[in-house]
């Protein structure tokens, strides 16, 4: 009996101890935890003192904040630095530079043309139309160099906007600058050289077809005048000087354009009444010489000025009033149509 209550005792207390270390385990967990929580909380705490400190809501910091942000993602992206943006100005400014140029001389061709319309003779159609293609020329070799020019302006142009365009969405200050630096500089620019292509293009296919006009006006005047006075020449001053000859033709010339002949033609000037023998004598049947025909192809196409007033159209072997200018190889006097002529040589009455 004494022998099973000890046991009793000793299976009691072992079932005491078990309970003891389950609660004393449990308790140790609940205080493990409250220290974990603990120390997070102080943690929250000194981060949150933290940010306090930094002052977010100045706005030349936050400013900073996204200068620092923007020059990272430029870095990133390597966007077009200042020396290729001043590539992009110069080529711009080359080719203004080259179409203002252009625009002048379109100016002078047009002038020049418009003075080969109103010519009435031919060495005075021919010299403008020289003067006329001395510029058209000129400007055809520009055109080259304008296009060129234009070619690198649109690579350029073309490269850098590649580049600005690679900047993301998500970038959203930097697309702004990006975009309002496109928007109000480049692509104005890009636009205007766009359409001065264009309008160089319908310019140019006008030039060719005042040159083209030009041409056939000259060569006309030329077919029409060069046999004709190749024969006066030869009849009126074949063994003179050239000085002579080419004055044969500057006074038939300006018969032409004097207001007081109504002679419309050179064939009505030279086969007017009573005016040239040659043409009554049989000697403009004469083949005219070699030197004759140079002589007169030179004048008529404008290669030759001798300075003439155009109030002198008298030419004879006497005076026939004031002079000119007298040729003693020929024995040709050339005179002012009339004295008030002579003072004034654009005077016309």
């Amino acid at each position: 009996m004494i022998i099973a209550n000890l046991q009793l005792v000793v299976v009691t207390q072992k079932l005491f101890q078990k309970k003891g270390d389950h609660h004393y385990k449990m308790k140790r967990r609940v205080r493990l935890t409250q220290i974990v929580y603990f120390i997070l909380t102080c943690i929250l705490i000194v981060v949150a003192i933290s940010f306090l400190k930094i002052p977010i809501n100045n706005e030349n910091d936050t400013g900073r904040i996204w200068e620092t942000q923007t020059a990272i993602v430029k870095a990133k992206l390597n966007l077009p630095s200042e020396k290729e943006k001043q590539k992009l100005y110069d080529a711009y400014n080359k080719v203004l530079e080259f179409l203002n140029q252009k625009d002048l001389v379109i100016d002078q061709i047009t002038e020049i043309y418009n003075q080969v319309q109103g010519a009435k003779v031919c060495s005075t159609a021919n010299r403008h139309f020289n003067s006329l293609a001395e510029n058209y020329n000129a400007y055809k070799a520009e055109l080259i160099e304008i296009s060129n020019s234009i070619d690198e302006f649109e690579c350029v142009y073309n490269a850098y906007v590649d580049k600005l365009n690679t900047v993301p969405k998500y970038a959203k200050a930097l697309r702004e600058e990006v975009e309002l630096q496109l928007n109000k500089d480049l692509l104005p620019k890009y636009n205007e050289i766009l359409a001065k292509k264009q309008k160089y293009g319908d310019d140019e296919k006008q030039l060719d077809d005042m040159y083209l006009n030009a041409k056939k006006i000259a060569d006309d005047f030329f077919e029409e005048y060069y046999e004709l006075l190749c024969h006066l020449v030869n009849a009126e001053a074949g063994d003179s000087t050239d000085l002579d000859q080419w004055c044969v033709i500057g006074v038939a010339e300006h018969r032409v354009e004097h207001e007081a002949y109504k002679y419309y033609t050179i064939y009505d000037v030279v086969y007017a009444q009573g005016q040239y023998a040659p043409t009554s004598d049989g000697s403009m049947e004469k083949i005219p010489t070699e030197r004759v025909r140079n002589n007169v192809r030179t004048f008529l196409r404008g290669e030759v000025d001798i300075e003439m007033p155009a109030t002198v159209t008298w030419q004879a072997g006497f005076s026939q009033g004031p002079l000119w200018k007298y040729i003693p190889e020929s024995g040709h006097y050339y005179c002012f149509h009339c004295q008030h002529c002579k003072d004034n040589p654009d005077y016309h009455n």
